[in-house]
């Protein structure tokens, strides 16, 4: 006598696996959002504490009154600092956004800037700009009797507020 699997015991077997690979698919693609969720938080964070490790080695290594300009929404500011990311000996620093791209702006540079033109003076100083975030909000430094205090609001950044004291220059 021959025994084989009939036509019900075929169909259940194959409803019940398909119920199996649904649940393990949704299952997977729940993973796969969690992932790149925590991720995208992760790298936020990371460019956020980049930010803030940047600007607080350079503000608490500045040898001269930093020069701050205020616009609206943005504040322009450079300042010497002992801080160099090029090896720069005694830099100048200056963070700004650019108004057109709202991207924040570091610009290390041998010698003083004038940011309406590079042309009116007699050396050209060198310079190295970096792009640190876009879609800025906010760029605001004020200074108090023995501290700075700093807010940057970007786009896919945590915001930065930070009361940095002053250094010893």
């Amino acid at each position: 006598m021959k025994r084989g699997f009939t036509l019900i015991e075929m169909v259940v077997a194959v409803v019940l696996t398909g119920i199996l690979f649904t649940a393990m698919y949704g299952l997977t693609d729940a993973l796969r959002f969690d992932v790149r969720h925590y991720r995208d938080r992760l790298k936020k964070n990371e460019t956020g504490q980049t930010l803030y490790s940047l600007l607080l080695l350079d503000l608490t290594e500045i040898r001269e009154k930093p020069k701050v300009e205020h616009e609206a929404g943005y504040d322009r500011f450079g300042f010497l600092s002992d801080h160099s990311l090029y090896g720069i000996p005694r830099p100048w620093v200056y963070y700004f956004v650019s108004q057109k791209e709202r991207a924040l702006i570091r610009v290390e540079s041998t010698e003083p800037i004038r940011f309406i033109s590079l042309s009116a003076t007699a050396t050209r100083p060198l310079f190295f700009a970096d792009v640190l975030a876009r879609e800025c909000d906010s760029l605001r430094l004020g200074e108090q009797f023995d501290r700075y205090d700093l807010l940057v609001r970007c786009k896919g950044v945590d915001p930065v507020v930070a009361t940095i004291p002053k250094g010893t220059p």
